[in-house]
């Protein structure tokens, strides 16, 4: 091989690798977004998994959605110092986690189309949400279940936030007008994976 092809070989060598690397971050960033929202998810649901087996499936909201009360969120550090459910050792990251979650009320598309909960579940577009319940909520959620009988509902999920080893993530469950609760779930990683740390319910309706 002379020195130019040689030098057009490494060159090309290089890229590949390049567009490799490139290629793999995003399904290791998805495959632990799927972690996180897979254990938040699933402690959401945990109190209807007879009722999810009769129903068969749970449709997902494609767009994120940021925490109803950033009151609430204020005062949940406190609460969980005062119920003993946050060790010293991690207080401050903790608290710090949860000054990230208020700041950033960004929303993003989902990047991840199936979630490991156990029971069946897809995404529903934004836009598909919104054209069914754009008249009423009564009306709305007939024709929910009209399109979509074997669903128990919805649920939307906040945008991931990270701070270390914890990650926290915000559930809104849906299921009839005046069927709906929304918990914030703080998640710790270990040896293990991730796993739940403490919750926190922000409204049941």
């Amino acid at each position: 091989m002379s020195r130019s092809g040689y030098y057009w070989y490494v060159r090309y060598l290089y890229l590949f690798s390049f567009l490799f690397i490139l290629s793999i971050q995003p399904y290791a960033q998805d495959k632990s977004e799927n972690e996180i929202y897979s254990v938040a998810i699933k402690e959401s649901l945990k109190n209807r998994k007879a009722t999810l087996k009769r129903f068969r499936r749970i449709l997902i909201h494609d767009s994120t959605v940021s925490p109803r009360s950033d009151a609430i969120l204020f005062d949940f550090f406190e609460s969980l110092l005062f119920s003993n459910q946050v060790g010293q050792d991690n207080e401050n990251d903790v608290k710090l986690l949860l000054d990230k979650v208020r700041a950033d009320s960004s929303q993003i598309k989902l990047g991840v189309k199936r979630f490991k909960i156990g029971f069946r579940n897809m995404l529903i577009k934004h836009s598909e949400l919104q054209r069914i319940f754009d008249i009423s909520a009564r009306d709305g959620w007939r024709e929910f279940y009209m399109k979509y009988p074997s669903s128990l509902g919805f649920i939307s999920v906040s945008k991931i936030i990270k701070y270390k080893n914890f990650a926290a993530v915000y559930v809104d469950y849906h299921y009839g007008s005046l069927g709906a609760s929304g918990d914030l779930y703080i998640l710790i990683f270990d040896h293990n994976g991730w796993r739940l740390y403490t919750s926190l319910n922000i409204y049941v309706s």
